[in-house]
């Protein structure tokens, strides 16, 4: 009987497979269903903006909208499609690269097909977790978690028997980082770093392969610089420049640098969470590894399974007090709940004789630093970023299993509870994401509002204060002759979303975030970038009480004034919620008065 094949006279095996594939459909019927709800003004607001037009920025490190934006065209411009798109990739990334761990971690071949490719697949379900906070909308982190995926199934490809495959496993390499380099340069740097250290210690480095996989990443990124600027220098100036703007922007934070240590954010009622993660992980595992799934805690654990299945959103409506924090880290409990698990069977047996031969040590280190990888570089705590992809934790700690020397049947009813596990912890942090989310303030269910988001045919469901600006919005700018494509400059700091669904053209970047002590200056520099033709043209969305407001005089930086060369043609009401603010703003549109051509001459003179 093989690793992962689950005997069949034991009906556990049966209420297993009926809960793997009832939790993993419903799972991922819930988040798709979802995708047509909610919007964020800000983060989410820059991303589609980027993606819908990612050619008229002459600078930015993350090159995401470009990859992005084919995706985006095919999915006819619909923002709820795009987001189903983002989340299939993602899934079925995940599922191959769990399948590949399976074959290599737990080597022996499953005894059918169904039980070889269910478990992985439900597994795969805890990549998902990314929407604990609601940003269903593909991103840079998106880009990089795919990118992250992709790389390390190439590695798993070289531990397969079969020798002709690993190629494919270098090639995977090559494209995974090429992927990776365009979300974020420094998570690439950091995985390639890893990536070469687990291949020198576990010896696999050989020319051929390290050739092939370099071969296919330095050809993709030179096509990308030729698709995105026309040529290589050009692109690298494009980094080069982007760069030292950012330096710019993060002069003020003295407590920013990329090479620190940080410790996990352990503490109060997460704490609490996780212990309880861990218990119940313990007991659960226990009671399917021996078969009793007729224990309490155990159909306790399955029924909580699914109904948080059947109904993600109700069951967190129903228990905001018991709601646990929506923090990722969670998934490190699952590692330390299977490992004292294994360890308790493991001297039940009265065989407590680990099998060192069988640990690959250099795959445990680098799947359990993956995280951090993916992390390198952004400016929160490496632990909370990188828990996004906290599924590669999880897959650390069963890569100890084949060290204990179990019984085949436990493996493989271990390796399925920690599927379960997994799943039940996703749905949980999705479901709290729905009830609570990003910089929105109401449940996501609570929105009734069918509201044109961007381009015809778009919609979104919103909240009635979130449809009521948008609206609002639209309605008075083209009441002030506004059209699609007009030139526009956002003082407001984070309304990225609003400008995207007026259709304007968004000058300097899709968003210059404010309320930083950098903020004043990127916004000049980046405005330097922008043609005159353009900047003589263009509106101004003002937001002069606005916690993250930027100073009308940027504007200076091309020769212009808010208070004599704008008419304010539209006044109105940010909503409760935008932003993260629990109050509501004056927001004021702003049209040129001056002539085209003086306008132009005043911004030519400027530069001079």
């Amino acid at each position: 009987m093989g690793v992962l094949a689950w005997s069949k006279k034991s009906w556990t095996v049966g209420i297993v497979h009926f809960f793997l594939i009832t939790s993993l459909l419903l799972t991922l019927f819930w988040v798709v269903y979802y995708c047509q709800y909610g919007f964020d003004f800000s983060d989410e607001g820059s991303y589609i903006a980027w993606i819908a037009d990612p050619f008229r920025y002459k600078g930015s490190v993350t090159q995401f909208g470009y990859i992005y934006n084919p995706l985006y065209r095919l999915m006819n411009s619909s923002i709820f499609h795009l987001r189903v798109a983002n989340i299939a990739i993602t899934f079925i990334l995940t599922w191959i690269m769990v399948c590949v761990y399976a074959s290599v971690v737990f080597s022996d071949s499953a005894k059918s097909k169904y039980e070889k490719y269910l478990t992985p697949a439900a597994m795969a379900i805890a990549m998902l977790a990314f929407l604990n906070w609601w940003l269903p909308t593909p991103s840079y982190n998106s880009l990089a978690m795919q990118g992250v995926i992709i790389m390390a199934t190439g590695l798993l490809v070289l531990d397969v028997r079969d020798e002709r495959l690993h190629i494919l496993g270098w090639l995977a390499m090559g494209i995974g980082g090429w992927i990776v380099f365009m979300a974020k340069p420094s998570s690439a740097a950091a995985m390639g770093f890893l990536f070469l250290a687990n291949l020198s210690f576990s010896r696999k480095l050989n020319v051929r392969g390290v050739g092939s996989g370099l071969l296919v990443a330095t050809s993709m990124l030179a096509i990308s610089s030729l698709y995105i600027d026309g040529s290589v220098i050009t692109f690298i100036e494009r980094l080069r420049s982007e760069y030292f703007f950012q330096q710019a922007f993060l002069s003020g934070d003295k407590t920013y640098t990329i090479f620190r240590i940080n410790r996990p954010q352990l503490g109060g009622s997460l704490l609490i969470w996780f212990v309880l993660w861990v218990v119940f992980i313990i007991y659960f595992c226990l009671s399917v590894a021996k078969g009793q799934i007729g224990s309490l805690l155990s159909l306790l654990g399955y029924s909580a399974l699914l109904l948080i299945a059947l109904f993600p959103p109700y069951t967190v409506m129903f228990a905001p007090p018991l709601a646990m924090p929506k923090d990722n880290i969670l998934f490190l409990s699952i590692p330390v709940g299977i490992l004292v698990a294994v360890i308790r069977i493991s001297m039940k047996e009265k065989k407590f004789a680990l099998d060192f031969s069988k640990l690959n040590f250099a795959l445990i280190v680098t799947l359990a630093a993956i995280p951090h990888a993916f992390a390198f570089g952004t400016s929160v705590n490496y632990w909370t970023a990188g828990a996004k992809v906290g599924l590669f934790w999880v897959l650390s700690g069963l890569a100890f299993i084949p060290i204990f020397d179990l019984k085949k049947a436990h493996v493989a009813r271990i390796f399925g509870s920690a599927a379960l596990v997994s799943i039940l912890l996703t749905v949980q942090l999705v479901g709290s994401g729905l009830h609570d989310p990003y910089r929105q303030p109401h449940p996501l269910w609570e929105n009734r509002f069918v509201t044109q988001v961007g381009h015809s045919g778009s919609v979104l469901i919103l909240g009635e204060g979130f449809s009521k600006y948008i609206t609002t919005a639209v309605k008075l700018a083209k009441q002030s002759d506004f059209v699609d494509g007009t030139p526009v400059i956002d003082l407001t700091g984070q309304s990225p979303g609003l400008l995207f669904t007026m259709g304007s053209k968004i000058l300097g970047r899709p968003w210059i975030p404010g309320g930083y002590e950098g903020s004043d200056t990127l916004a000049s520099l980046v405005l330097g970038q922008e043609n005159c033709l353009d900047l003589a043209q263009a509106w101004v969305l003002f937001e002069p009480e606005g916690p993250r407001r930027l100073s009308s005089g940027v504007l200076s930086t091309y020769g212009a004034d808010i208070d004599s060369d704008f008419l304010q043609v539209a006044k109105f009401l940010t909503p409760v919620g935008a932003g993260g603010y629990e109050f509501a703003r004056e927001q004021y549109l702003f049209k040129p008065i001056r002539s085209n051509a003086i306008a132009y001459d005043s911004c030519l003179r400027s530069r001079e």
